[in-house]
């Protein structure tokens, strides 16, 4: 079964899109039960109060699922800098119809862009065994930390364009835009810290937010 917001190709039963979050069969919805094991219980109001609070939890996680954008920031950061797997980033973080799109738009296929993801992932691999013979130290063990400087809801003309690129060129519906500004702090050893000022662009599609990679330097310089 294909999602019909984002394209994502989930299980025939799943209710929710994998990938953004959006319904995919509300007749699964409704039908969908928590049994409750059949046991003997004395106290019928505390089994009451149990059992709303369970409800919140279910009503909660139907209307408030999703990511983010401070869990995308995390991950990113997380992706990027502390495990260094640029695949991971484009798996996670990115819709896959944005990187249909771009790979069209550079007349790549999906084995170029395998290639290229392999290829960032080596370069990025080189440069941290260079950082790691050149402190003796293991990136592993550098500890990597952020800060969120400042935070813009893009509203609008801004927020008009974003919406028109992504349901015209990509076929994604964008409800929501930011730019973030980030301060990444790797701390390779009690005397050397680096700290380096990141501009990160994100959009909300479906339920979660992810990273806006045509705002951030243009689908054609995605690979």
């Amino acid at each position: 079964m294909f999602c019909t917001n984002c394209g994502k190709e989930n299980d025939n039963d799943a209710v929710f899109c994998s990938e953004c979050g959006h319904l995919m069969n509300e007749n699964a919805a409704k039908k969908s039960e928590l049994k409750v094991p059949d046991v003997k219980i004395k106290n019928k109001k505390f089994v009451t109060a149990i059992a709303a609070v369970i409800i919140l939890i279910l009503v909660g996680s139907f209307i408030f699922g999703g990511r983010s954008y401070k869990k995308t920031i995390d991950l990113f950061v997380k992706y990027s800098v502390s495990e260094a797997d640029v695949k991971m980033v484009f798996d996670k973080l990115i819709p896959s119809k944005v990187i249909d799109y771009a790979l069209e738009d550079a007349g790549q296929s999906r084995s170029d862009y395998r290639r290229d993801i392999k290829k960032a992932n080596e370069d990025l691999q080189n440069n941290i065994k260079q950082i790691e013979k050149q402190y003796d130290v293991k990136w592993k063990n550098c500890k990597v930390s952020y800060e969120i400087v400042d935070v813009e809801t893009l509203k609008g003309d801004d927020l008009a364009d974003i919406k028109e690129l992504y349901k015209e060129d990509i076929g994604l519906k964008v409800s929501g835009a930011k730019q973030v500004e980030l301060e990444i702090t790797i701390r390779i050893d009690d005397d050397t810290e680096v700290t380096n000022s990141q501009d990160i662009d994100l959009v909300k599609v479906g339920r979660s937010w992810y990273l806006d990679m045509p705002s951030m330097g243009g689908v054609d310089r995605m690979f």
